[in-house]
Formats: C-alpha cells, sequence, structure tokens
C-alpha cells in the first residue's frame, strides 16, 4: 500500500492502523508519490486531495495515464 500525504501524524496512523496486514510505503507529496508507485508498483495507493507539489487529483490522473501504473486502484 502507498500513502501519499503531507501530514506526518497522518501517515503514523494509517502505518499503525494497517500495518499488520499492509507493508506500508509513503510519501509526503505527490511527486514522490509517483514515483514510489512506478518504482513499488503498490496493490493500493490512499492519497491525500490537498497536497505540496502536486494535488491528489493530479496525482490520480498521472497515475492512470501511465500503462506501468494505471492498475493501480487509487482514491483520494
Amino acid at each position: 500500500m502507498l500513502v501519499v500525504e503531507d501530514i506526518p501524524d497522518v501517515i503514523r496512523v494509517i502505518r499503525l492502523a494497517l500495518h499488520q496486514d499492509f507493508r506500508v510505503l509513503a510519501a509526503a507529496d505527490g511527486l514522490k508519490g509517483l514515483e514510489l508507485a512506478k518504482k513499488h508498483r503498490p496493490t493500493v495507493i490512499v492519497t491525500d486531495l490537498m497536497m505540496p507539489e502536486i494535488d491528489g487529483l493530479e496525482l490520480t490522473r498521472r497515475l492512470r495515464l501511465d500503462p506501468t501504473t494505471k492498475h493501480i486502484p487509487s482514491s483520494c
């Protein structure tokens, strides 16, 4: 699972809640999230809507346009 979120406390809560069922990767902005998605090909991506660099909607749009990541379910 990839979590793209710019608030560290939110990432910590998600990791705590899901660490037993998922390996949770995290990125603090959309550009880093895009990079991690291409590198690790997570099963699912959960992204914040409003973030630095690119927002969650733009991140989702770019993921769906890229043939290597378009199959990954994502939501913001």
